[in-house]
């Protein structure tokens, strides 16, 4: 008789043990399953992260031929207006010299000329202006592209930190079974 009592005790005592082992086996199935995938959000943060810094080194190389290009243009621009100039002078200088008779001509066609130049000098002035206008248009895309990069790195560290509560969780739950398991 004392053995029947026993074993109707022992009997729902193993049925609730093995309930209760079913249960944070299925904790532990599902806090897997969530390390999983945040490991795999991870992977992908960390991969579009990659990918920015790598399109953001290629707007930055860019950035920098374009600027090394915009400045040769300029300087060979400058370089033809003084040489135009200089020739311009020269051969007004010659004239001026040789056809003493004809410097009214010779001084209207200078004054032309010179008109020329200036109107070339505010066109490369305009030019250097829409340069400075498109590099400060670089410059923002960059700077937002840099925002970018932080919110996304904010996000991994975000993401980073959910992992380590995740991690703690399942240490508390193999504790928790440790302890059940021990009682």
């Amino acid at each position: 008789e004392d053995e029947d009592i026993k074993d109707e005790e022992i009997e729902p005592a193993e049925q609730q043990y093995e309930a209760e082992k079913r249960l944070r086996k299925q904790e532990q199935d599902a806090l897997e399953e969530k390390k999983k995938r945040y490991a795999q959000e991870r992977q992908d943060l960390e991969c579009r992260l990659a990918d920015l810094k790598a399109q953001n080194k290629q707007r930055e190389r860019e950035r920098s031929q374009a600027m090394v290009q915009q400045d040769r243009e300029s300087r060979e621009m400058l370089a033809s207006l003084r040489e135009a100039r200089r020739q311009v002078e020269e051969q007004r200088e010659q004239d001026l010299l040789k056809l003493k008779g004809e410097r009214e001509r010779l001084e209207a066609e200078a004054a032309a000329a010179t008109q020329g130049l200036e109107e070339l000098e505010a066109e490369a002035r305009r030019a250097t202006l829409e340069v400075e206008q498109k590099q400060k248009i670089r410059d923002e895309a960059l700077a937002e592209r840099r925002v970018q990069i932080g919110v996304l790195e904010n996000e991994l560290a975000a993401r980073q930190q959910r992992v380590e509560q995740l991690k703690i969780d399942n240490q508390r739950v193999a504790q928790t079974v440790q302890e059940r398991a021990a009682r």
